[in-house]
């Protein structure tokens, strides 16, 4: 035990720097590992249909079933067929919640909880049950909300309008955010309130004057064809149409497969340069030890030691040494897991909350194998030199 002790203050500098480079190969390698594994899901929430075009209300105000005709006829001009199309109008804001009110958030204010901060929908009860193919009923007063882990209370208000919750939908609220498209998804509290026209009226009335709610008339469809035919029709119709904002799932599907791609790649680079560092420092190190504890064992075999015994400790010594460091790094992991999980959720990744766990133990498993085999190469190394 002596000697175990002496071992460790001696090498202290030499094991924290092991335990920070085994906690680095976790971090590069299970952090990038997960951002691909997620990567259909982050498509499918960021980019849920082939193409999405969308107008300021009141630019297109009147006109909308004009534009819609407009859209169909020219993706059946290109010779593709429309495999399914919703068109709708969605406004949308940032509130906080506090207390029973959603209050407007301020970015630049810098007091509010950002857990707290809800991306909020509204839409008429016509148009949800058109995308949703339901038959919702609403009185005035009345709300219908579809939300992810937020939770609204049974009466709040919003605007200056109050607002009785006859149902929250929790379970099946990614079924409606698909249709919403990119800008629901960008923060962790989503909430879509589906109202009486009355108060959607009353909600939407001045904000042309104080422009809060984004406004917009929104078409998206799914086409049929293979991937260059669906490229080739989306080109034709948006530059046939004068949409404000446009989206393709082709396009944005190989940016984010390259941008994750090039992470995955740089993350195992990454870890492979600290694999190596931190085998490099633990060979060396029990190498150098090896020949600093040969006397020390000499004198043992002397004074009566057997060789059993001598081998038991040098063992125990060396297994010590070694897999400390690797135990802590496991602990820094595990300290490190929610913030780990916050930043990731920056990239609007979708089942991280299964995926990130499995890959930080699956990376922790293969980095024990090499481990371990560092460890046998350097046991027996050790051992040969102190028995000379």
């Amino acid at each position: 035990m002596s000697g175990l002790l002496y071992r460790m203050k001696q090498n202290a500098v030499g094991l924290a720097n092991i335990c920070i480079l085994a906690t680095m190969v976790l971090v590069t390698v299970s952090t990038p590992l997960t951002l691909y594994l997620t990567m259909d899901f982050t498509v499918d929430a960021i980019y849920p249909y082939d193409m999405e075009l969308g107008w300021e209300t009141a630019q297109v105000a009147g006109q909308e079933e004009a534009r819609l005709a407009q859209v169909e006829e020219l993706v059946t001009a290109q010779g593709r067929t429309v495999e399914c199309c919703y068109a709708y109008h969605r406004n949308y804001a940032l509130f906080v919640l506090e207390g029973d009110r959603l209050e407007r958030w301020q970015f630049m204010d810098g007091t509010n909880d950002l857990d707290q901060v809800v991306n909020v929908s509204i839409m008429s009860v016509q148009e949800a049950n058109g995308l949703l193919g339901q038959d919702f009923s609403l009185q005035p007063g009345e709300t219908l909300v579809y939300a992810d882990a937020i939770r609204l209370p049974e009466v709040f208000t919003l605007e200056g309008v109050t607002l009785r919750s006859v149902g929250q939908v929790h379970e099946e609220g990614e079924a409606v955010f698909g249709k919403f498209g990119t800008t629901l998804g960008l923060q962790s509290g989503k909430a879509v309130l589906i109202l009486h026209p009355q108060d959607l009226e009353q909600l939407l009335a001045g904000q042309a004057e104080a422009s809060y709610f984004n406004q917009e008339y929104q078409i998206q469809m799914n086409l049929d064809g293979g991937e260059e035919e669906k490229l080739a029709c989306i080109r034709q119709v948006f530059s046939q149409m004068d949409a404000t904002r446009t989206s393709v799932r082709l396009t944005g599907e190989r940016e984010i497969n390259a941008e994750y791609g090039f992470f995955l790649f740089l993350g195992v680079f990454l870890g492979v340069l600290f694999l190596l560092a931190t085998v490099l420092i633990i060979y060396y190190k029990q190498v150098s030890e090896g020949y600093e504890d040969r006397r020390r064992y000499q004198i043992m075999g002397q004074v009566g030691m057997s060789e059993q015994t001598v081998r038991a400790s040098i063992r125990t010594q060396v297994l010590l040494v070694f897999f400390l460091p690797l135990a802590v790094a496991g602990i820094h992991m595990a300290a490190a897991f929610p913030m780990l999980s916050r930043m990731l959720s920056l990239f609007l990744l979708a089942g991280t909350e299964v995926i990130f766990p499995l890959c930080m133990v699956g990376t922790l498993l293969v980095f024990c194998l090499v481990y371990g085999a560092v460890y046998i190469l350097t046991a027996h190394t050790y051992r040969k030199i102190v028995r000379r």
